[in-house]
Parts: structure tokens; sequence; C-alpha cells
């Protein structure tokens, strides 16, 4: 009988390295970008890590990529000037803060939203503290350190219905093992009906060299985080072990907080923001966190309006703006339910102002395409970012009149 086994697993295994049902680099334990962390150990990277926010722009880096430049200024926004702590006499300062989709990736300067609400509303500048990658926790976390001394009169801050993914996790990878951000995080947890911190406990980037080292460290706490991920284990030699091992991972990757199982992973999908791989059960999966399965949904809504509050504090009017996906968009123009509509629900009980792009997007996409509206990427294109600037030169002054004064 132990014969005959043994005799039907090797023939197993030799099948399975035959058809190879699965690629190499989609099996567990997932490749670990050395190559990468060394370029960002090395200051070769336009994103650098940082301890307290996890990585942040290097401060006057410049970079190319498919033909668009990206240029941070010495304090690490995305500008082609330096700012003066305190704001020019006769100029309404705004700042914003959130992912590439507030940093404006996939588009040059003068085609940033940002940058295109400066000529829309004079006498204003527009500070965009956007980080790519970023999570609604890190976009705060940034303004308390960096932004809060510019002193603006509002704070923008984005936000893109995917963020309550990347409000559960620590290690980026464990996410999106496919992404270039090989880097570590905080987040919040909700403790005693309170927010309390889980700083990075990575103090340079080196200490991320070793996988054994970062899932240690930073998979407690991390919702997205399979033991093993990129730590090889003792059966590895044998493919049908790295499958079932792949498989166990697929059904928490697919949600985290349990429930949908039909979204499948891939580790080099693409990124997950997106929903690639299979777009409707990601989208299923992300539905069932904005109801409230998890602790997404209260962690999100519970940062976004403290971050509120504390840009109240400091004289400023907040507001979240939303930018929607192309999936939102296709989604809005059949009639489609908002999947972030509950959060939107609790951030107005809050009383917290915001200004969903959701609309205007898909008012232009019937005028024309919804593609012509994105990026390949899919971030907004200079089309997308022209849109969205439009309306925010017309939303914003009566929201932000008591801090930044009428508009001219």
């Amino acid at each position: 009988m132990l014969f005959g086994l043994a005799v039907a697993l090797l023939f197993g295994e030799v099948a399975l390295r035959i058809v190879r049902p699965v690629p190499e680099d989609h099996l567990l334990p997932f490749p670990y970008r050395h190559d990468l962390l060394a370029r960002i150990v090395a200051g070769e990277t336009y994103v650098r890590f940082d301890a307290d926010l996890g990585w942040a722009p290097n401060p006057g880096a410049v970079r190319r990529e498919t033909g668009v430049v990206h240029e941070a200024n010495g304090a690490g926004i995305r500008a082609a000037r330096e700012f003066p702590v305190e704001p020019p006499p006769g100029v309404r300062r705004l700042a914003a803060f959130g992912d590439s989709f507030t940093y404006c990736d996939e588009v040059e300067l003068a085609d940033c939203w940002a940058a295109r609400l400066e000529t829309a509303w004079p006498a204003t500048e527009v500070l965009n503290f956007g980080g790519p990658g970023y999570g609604p926790d890190q976009a705060w976390l940034r303004y308390e350190r960096d932004g809060r001394a510019y002193a603006p009169c509002a704070v923008l801050i984005g936000y893109m219905p995917e963020n309550l993914n990347r409000t559960i996790a620590r290690f980026f990878p464990f996410y999106e093992p496919s992404t270039s951000l090989v880097l570590s995080k905080p987040r919040f947890q909700v403790r005693d009906d309170r927010l309390a911190l889980l700083p990075n406990p990575i103090g340079s980037p080196e200490q991320l060299a070793d996988p054994r080292t970062v899932e240690a460290l930073l998979g407690p706490g991390d919702r997205w985080h399979v033991p093993g991920m990129f730590v090889p284990g003792p059966l590895d030699g044998l493919m049908a072990a790295r499958l079932v091992r792949t498989t166990a991972y697929h059904r928490h990757a697919a949600d985290p907080e349990g429930g949908d199982l039909s979204y499948l992973r891939a580790a080099a999908a693409g990124p997950a923001w997106a929903g690639t791989g299979d777009p409707e059960a990601f989208d299923r999966a992300l539905t069932r966190r904005y109801e409230g399965r998890g602790e997404g949904l209260e962690l999100t809504a519970r940062i976004l309006t403290e971050f509120a509050r504390s840009a109240e504090r400091s004289g400023s009017t907040p507001i979240v703006v939303v930018f929607p996906r192309r999936a939102d968009v296709a989604t809005s123009r059949e009639g489609g339910p908002k999947l972030y509509g509950p959060l939107l629900g609790r951030l107005a009980s809050a009383g917290v102002a915001t200004i969903d792009l959701t609309g205007p997007l898909t008012e232009a996409s019937r005028r024309g395409r919804t593609r012509d509206l994105f990026a390949p990427l899919d971030h907004y294109s200079p089309r997308g970012n022209e849109v969205a600037a439009a309306h925010l030169a017309r939303t914003l002054p009566p929201l932000t009149a008591r801090t930044c004064g009428a508009a001219e």
C-alpha cells in the first residue's frame, strides 16, 4: 500500500511538472523583489523609505516613466517649485493628501487636476502631498507631520474606493504581491472604541531584505498576510505541496475577512485597485467590506473622520474628495449603486463634507467615451483630470468660503 501510494505521488508530481497548471511565479512562495528593495536602499527610486509613513516621494527626485515626467520639490510635494511655509499674501492655499489618484500618476504635472484647479480658481495654489500607493492612514499621518505646517485654508482628503483595503494592510506586497512598493507601513486599529496607531516596526529598508523577518514583524495585524507568502516551506521541493499552499493563500486573498472566494488574486495579476483578474468578483468582495463585514469600513470611516477633525482644529476646511475608478464610472453610467455608499453615509452622519467626482466623470463619459477619461493603467487621463478640476473649481468655493475667502 505504501509503495502504491509513493508511486501515485511520484506520477502525480511528474504530471504536475509537465502540465504546470499554474505559472511558477504564481505559486507560493512568491518571488521576493530583492532587486527593487536594493534600488530603494541605494536611493535610486522616486519613492524613498520613510520610517513614519512607510514611504514618500524622494525630495528633489525626478522620474520619467512611459514618457511622463514625475518631479518632487524639496519637501516631497509634487511640484516644479518650492513653497514658503507661510502662504503668500493674497493667495488661498489648499493642500491635497491621498493616493496616486490625488498625486496624478500617469500624467504630466500640468495635466494634473491640482494644477488645473489653480488655473481655474484664480489666486489659488494647491500643494499636492499625494503619494503613490498611499492608504487614508498614511495620508492623514503625512498631513500631521508635513502638511499642517503649511497652514492651508482647506484640506482635500483624496479617497479612491479601493483604499478601504489598504487600511487593513501593513506590508504592501502582502496585499499586492506584484507591487514595486516593497515597503512596510503603519496602520490604525480600533481599540476601546478609539483609534490606536500600530506604528511601522521597520526602522530602515535594510530590515526588509529578509522575508522571514518581514513576516514575523509585519504579519501580525495585517489582514492580507498568509504565513509563508514569501518564505520557502520544508516541502516546497514538491509541486503538489506548493499548489496546496497556493490554494490556501487564494482562499484568504479573495476576502481576508471571510466571504467571497471567487476572486483569486494572482501574484502577477496587476494592480489590485483596478480589479485585475476578475473585476466583478473583486467588486463583490469589496462591496461586502463596505457593508461592514470585517473591520475595513469602521476603520476607514474613523480615519477619514478624525483626519477631518484634525484639519478643522487647525482652522482648515476639510473635504473628502472621492476619485472613482473606471469600474465605478461604468457602474454609474449603467445606473448601478455606488459600492462605497455606506462610507458616504457614515461621513455625512459625522458632518464631514464630501465631493464625489463620480457624477461629473459619468456625465463626461456619456458625452464621449469612458476610456478617454482614463490612462492605460486606469488613473485619470489629461481629459479625466480636466473634468475633475472643473467640477472642483465649481464646488469648492462655497464649501471653503469661511476659511479660504470668497471666490474671485
